[in-house]
């Protein structure tokens, strides 16, 4: 025992202390054999059993162990492999709520903030004063900077159950909900390295116009989704590197139901975030004396290798409507690299006057010399597969109103999409696409900023009038939706690229669809048990291509070019002979003596171009013979003039608009 203290304490006991002891009783308290009753008690074997290890884990909210090791060992190199700290984190369930200047704020203070610009970009303007105050203070700065110097880390994560809700100020927009999540993060010389895979996935639209199609993104099977990703954290404009960012995903089967607006609400949040937190880093910059650029700058590389399985999207009339588009894109996969334009496998075409033996060092950013019409621009080439795709119409419903019999239908958590009629297409067909970003956008314009070129074979597609209608519908109010308040920020441009600056106008949208084989039936009726197909007429593009360009100043081109088409009257199929009104089927063909003489005859040229102010359609028919029935041309006219884009929407949301559009004035 301690000198301070005596070594034993005998204390007689005084007869009011007896009184008082025998009439005042303490509450019974639950002892454990094994532990002294003494406060507070200490654990023993019988205690730190591993069943209550277990039950501690599962109430436990968060379990974080961490492991620091001193960079002086002599295992640090070879058993550690130069790692600082390693962190192994257990949630159990964990709710998130982010606000944007929140998160700024904190993953600034957290030290995962935008960081402010290299050192070699200091400003070259201080006075001789403040040139010997950093002198003088050179050796703190240079203490600082080994204290300060980035430990390498890696951290385990594993979460049972999370909920990220993404809250804007007057409204919620988005919930996630996660589950089985296991990730290994690396954090090595400034690199990121993430790793892992997650359970099961769902997004919410909690907007106010998604109470149609809550559920946005949904994932089915045990693992939804593995992922790799690699970043790393230093820039690279000499373009030293294959990427900047590299990920790998394994998706299992997932449904996506889209809705621009929806969409265009999360990609105006995602980019608000960037903008503060890259404003953030630029008044950190110049606090510390750093010159802040305005400059254009590239487009960061992304390398992607995906693949999924099975996955379905469905594309909604609107946000409002109960009817969809479905379309099962059977497998798809997406991988991409990156060339420069003009190199061979690329699809966007230069401007004329530009030089092909211009060096690709001319295009790496030192663009205090360079000249944004002779820069040749990097391009981010993707190539995209879609097998077994297949499309069909939907209707939502309730579960109120499902048929459990109903092995087609989509099951959601609040809602049911059943199949509503045939399949658009005959048999599943194979897509191929190759898509072109152009990631210098900023600096130079001489390529379209996407480019996308395909080929499209051997599809038979049926389409009455119900899902014509359906199709232009989706086409006005949910993908071609003008939505001013959710329009993406500028960022800084050349003048040059700039359309109201300099007058030039560029290619926003460059498209063109090689079909192959592609036959297009325009039915008034499908088939069902009380009645046959009723078939108009039948459109076969043997060769033929299809291109639609979008330009800056908001002008359209679509163009419609084939080498072999025809076309045939079909409304006498599956009729006797007797009553056939027309015996000339063959409305559309080509001339025999064309054929004879070229191998690749032009014979028919549809282009169609539209302006803000006025639009303009031509139609060039060249060594083709034309039946001039006149009751079938008229009958495919009102095919294709019957679509209404306000009646399309149900009624109820007819008059919403228009009592909105008046509160407006």
């Amino acid at each position: 025992m301690p000198g301070s203290l005596p070594s034993n304490l005998n204390v007689e006991t005084s007869p009011m202390m007896k009184k008082q002891s025998t009439s005042i009783r303490m509450p019974a308290r639950a002892t454990c054999s094994g532990v002294p009753s003494t406060p507070p008690p200490s654990p023993d074997a019988h205690s730190m059993s591993p069943l209550n290890e277990s039950q501690t884990s599962q109430d436990a909210l968060v379990q974080i162990n961490m492991q620091l090791i001193d960079k002086n060992s002599p295992d640090f190199a070879t058993k550690h492999k130069s790692i600082n700290r390693l962190i192994d984190v257990d949630f159990n369930a964990l709710d998130t709520t982010i606000n944007l200047q929140t998160l700024v704020v904190l993953l600034d203070f957290l030290g995962m903030g935008a960081k402010p610009a290299p050192a070699s970009s200091m400003s070259t303007s201080m006075t001789s004063e403040q040139s010997q105050e950093m002198s003088a203070q050179g050796t703190s700065t240079q203490d600082e900077s080994v204290s300060n110097e980035e430990a390498n880390t890696e951290i385990n994560i594993r979460i049972q159950s999370l909920s990220l809700l993404l809250n804007k100020p007057s409204y919620e927009l988005a919930k996630a909900n996660v589950s089985g999540i296991t990730t290994h993060l690396s954090l090595v010389q400034g690199n990121v390295a993430i790793e892992g895979s997650l359970g099961s996935m769902m997004l919410l639209d909690l907007t106010p116009t998604g109470h149609t199609y809550p559920e946005k993104f949904v994932t089915r099977g045990d693992e939804a989704l593995g992922f790799k990703i690699f970043k790393y954290g230093k820039p690279d404009p000499d373009l030293q590197r294959q990427f900047d960012i590299s990920i790998n995903l394994r998706m299992s089967s997932v449904c996506y139901i889209h809705t621009h607006r929806f969409q265009m609400e999360l990609l105006a949040f995602a980019q608000h975030f960037n903008t503060l937190q890259d404003m953030l880093g630029r008044m950190r910059a110049a606090s510390d004396g750093q010159q802040v650029k305005e400059d254009p700058a590239r487009n960061g590389r992304l390398l992607m290798d995906i693949s999924a399985g099975s996955p379905v999207i469905l594309i909604p009339l609107s946000s409002k409507s109960k009817e969809t588009l479905v379309a099962n894109l059977g497998r798809i996969t997406l991988k991409n690299q990156f060339l420069f334009a003009g190199d061979p496998g690329t699809i966007s075409v230069k401007s004329a006057g530009l030089s092909s033996s211009l060096s690709r060092q001319s295009s790496r950013l030192s663009q205090q010399e360079s000249d944004p019409l002779s820069h040749i621009c990097l391009l981010d080439c993707m190539n995209l597969s879609l097998e077994d795709m297949d499309l069909f119409l939907g209707n939502c419903i309730d579960h109120a109103d499902f048929d459990a019999r109903d092995e087609t239908a989509m099951i959601f958590p609040s809602i049911v999409v059943s199949r509503k009629g045939p399949p658009l297409l005959k048999q599943t067909c194979l897509l191929k696409l190759q898509v072109e970003r152009n990631l210098d956008v900023d600096i130079s314009r001489t390529v379209p900023d996407i480019s996308i070129s395909g080929v499209l074979s051997s599809v038979h597609c049926s389409i009455d009038t119900s899902q014509y209608h359906l199709i232009r519908g989706m086409l006005d109010h949910n993908l071609g939706e003008h939505l001013e308040e959710f329009q993406p920020i500028q960022r800084p441009q050349a003048p040059i690229n700039q359309t109201v600056l300099s007058g030039q106008v560029w290619t926003s949208l460059s498209m063109h669809i090689d079909l192959m084989n592609v036959t297009l039936e325009l039915l008034e009726s499908h088939s069902t048990a009380e009645q046959q197909e009723g078939s108009l007429v039948e459109i076969n593009f043997i060769k033929s291509r299809f291109s639609f360009e979008s330009f800056s100043n908001e002008s359209k081109t679509v163009d419609l070019v084939s080498h072999a088409l025809r076309a045939h009257d079909t409304r006498q199929r599956g009729k006797p002979e007797s009553s056939w009104g027309n015996v000339f089927h063959e409305i559309l063909t080509p001339s025999k003596h064309n054929q004879q003489a070229s191998q690749n005859p032009l014979q028919m040229e549809l282009h169609y171009a539209s302006r803000p102010d006025h639009t303009r359609a031509t139609l060039l028919l060249n060594n083709m013979r034309v039946m001039c029935i006149l009751d079938i041309w008229l009958a495919a006219k009102d095919f294709l003039l019957s679509y209404n884009a306000q009646m399309v929407l149900p009624r109820k949301y007819i008059f919403e608009d228009l009592n909105n559009e008046l509160t407006q004035y």
